[in-house]
């Protein structure tokens, strides 16, 4: 199993929710929402420091075969579940 190539496309999910957390930022500027932006900002960085992380290294293939798949999507539901929920 290509593990390099799951770490960097859960590191792109992470990216990615990372920058879809800027709506609720800007909700939370607009509501004037300190405490709310403090947390959805720190949650912000963690995501998007952490996936750049994962996109480091180079994979070895850039296939993705079926076990590969299976397993980036069942990865992909908790790690994203689990940094969308860190704000509450």
């Amino acid at each position: 199993m290509n593990y390099s190539i799951v770490k960097r496309v859960l590191g792109w999910l992470l990216v990615f929710e990372g920058i879809f957390l800027l709506v609720p930022t800007l909700t939370a500027v607009v509501y004037a929402e300190w405490v709310t932006l403090q947390s959805i900002l720190a949650t912000l960085l963690l995501c998007v420091a952490l996936g750049g992380i994962c996109m480091l290294g180079k994979p070895k293939s850039n296939a993705i075969y079926a076990k590969e798949g299976m397993v980036i999507v069942a990865l992909s539901w908790i790690v994203l579940s689990a940094f969308g929920a860190l704000p509450f």
